[in-house]
């Protein structure tokens, strides 16, 4: 009788280790998707390292990570331009993460003469 105690909470034990489920890493869980928004530059703050961008539904805030692209155009012939080369009004498409709740810029396009004069043909 004592034998099959320890045999039941030995199956037991087994059991509840292999059932446990591995906590997902840190890797994982900063892991995030990127997301895209067409809108027009409301202002842009270089100190503070930000952008308010407008779009047809909303307003949006996006803090400019380090290494984030801003760029001049979305064609092969585009340039790579600073955050206060952006002024109030320009069409840009910002592709962004969450990160902490903060929505971040990783990239910014601003859409250039060139590119509304390729959409057209």
């Amino acid at each position: 009788m004592k034998f099959l105690k320890v045999l039941v909470a030995a199956l037991f034990y087994i059991s509840f280790l292999f059932g446990q489920e591995k906590a997902p890493s840190t890797q994982a869980q900063q892991k995030t998707v990127d997301l895209t928004i067409h809108g027009k530059v409301v202002s842009v703050d270089v100190n503070a390292n930000t952008i308010i961008v407008k779009t047809k539904h909303s307003q949006d805030t996006f803090a400019i990570e380090s290494g984030a692209k801003i760029m001049l155009g979305r064609m092969e012939l585009s340039k790579e331009i600073s955050l206060d080369d952006l002024q109030a009004g320009v069409k840009l498409t910002v592709t962004w993460k969450l990160i902490d709740g903060k929505k971040n810029a990783v990239k910014i396009v601003e859409e250039s003469a060139f590119d509304s004069q390729e959409q057209i043909r």
